[in-house]
C-alpha cells in the first residue's frame, strides 16, 4: 500500500480525481492520498488566472456544487444579462448572455455586475468609454459585445437595430450592445441641412419609420 505526499502552494489549489470521479479540492499545505484500490488523480490549478476552465463543468456545478461553493464564485448569467467581469476593481472583460463561468476565490477579486440588455441596448456610460477604448485582451471582448461609433459635430446617425430605425445619435460617442441583435449606423452630415440640422432628420424618421439600410490547470 503505498501513500501520496502532495504539497499544495499558497498560490494553488487542486482537484482530486478517484476513478475518473470528483472526489474534492485540496487547499495549500501537505496532503497524503491513500486509495490503495483507486486511481487518483490531481488538477493542480494556478489561482493566479482566477478562471476556471473544465469540459466537464456543467457536471460538476450540478454535482457537486456545495463542495465547489466554498472555493468558487459561481456566475451564471441569463439569456437577457451580460457580465461585465471586474479584476481587483478594474474592468477586464464581459461575458455573454447565457455564460457560466467559474472564477476561483484567492489573490484576485473578481466581481460581475450583471446588466440586463432586454431593458436598454445603450451600454451605461460609465463603462461606455472602457470598452470604447480598451487595450487587448479586453479589446477583443469588447469588439465582439458591442457596437459603437462617435459621431461628429457636423453630422448626427441613424440608430438601425434588426433593420429598424430607432433612434437618431447627436455628435459623441454612442456604444451599444449587440449580443442577439444587428446593430448599425447611417450618419447624416447636418451641413446640408443649412441650419437646422434636427429638421433635417426629423422628416427622414417620420417618411421610413421601418426602413433598414489561458489554462490554468494542469494534470
Amino acid at each position: 500500500m503505498i501513500m501520496k505526499r502532495v504539497w499544495i502552494a499558497q498560490h494553488e489549489r487542486a482537484l482530486v480525481w478517484k476513478n475518473k470521479a470528483f472526489a474534492g479540492v485540496l487547499t495549500p499545505g501537505r496532503h497524503g492520498l491513500f486509495a490503495p484500490f483507486s486511481q487518483v488523480e490531481l488538477q493542480v490549478c494556478d489561482l493566479t488566472v482566477p478562471e476556471f476552465e473544465h469540459p466537464r463543468v456543467d457536471f460538476l456545478v450540478k454535482e457537486a456544487r456545495k463542495t465547489l461553493e466554498p472555493h468558487f464564485d459561481i456566475v451564471e448569467l441569463t439569456e437577457s444579462e451580460v457580465g461585465l467581469v471586474y479584476k481587483n476593481g478594474k474592468l477586464a472583460g464581459v461575458l455573454a448572455p447565457g455564460k457560466r463561468q467559474l472564477y476561483w476565490k484567492g489573490p484576485i477579486e473578481v466581481k460581475v455586475e450583471r446588466i440586463d440588455i432586454s431593458v436598454d441596448l445603450e451600454v451605461p456610460a460609465r463603462v461606455a468609454q472602457l470598452l470604447a477604448r480598451a487595450k487587448p485582451p479586453l479589446a477583443v471582448q469588447s469588439a465582439e459585445a458591442v457596437a459603437l461609433i462617435e459621431v461628429p459635430d457636423t453630422s448626427g446617425a441613424l440608430l438601425i437595430v434588426d433593420g429598424q430605425l430607432r433612434k437618431v445619435l447627436e455628435s459623441g460617442l454612442h456604444v451599444f450592445w449587440k449580443f442577439q441583435r444587428s446593430v448599425k449606423f447611417e450618419t447624416v452630415d447636418r451641413r446640408a441641412a443649412s441650419g437646422a440640422p434636427r429638421l433635417n432628420l426629423i422628416p427622414i424618421l417620420r417618411r421610413e419609420p421601418g426602413s433598414g439600410p489561458a489554462p490554468a490547470c494542469t494534470l
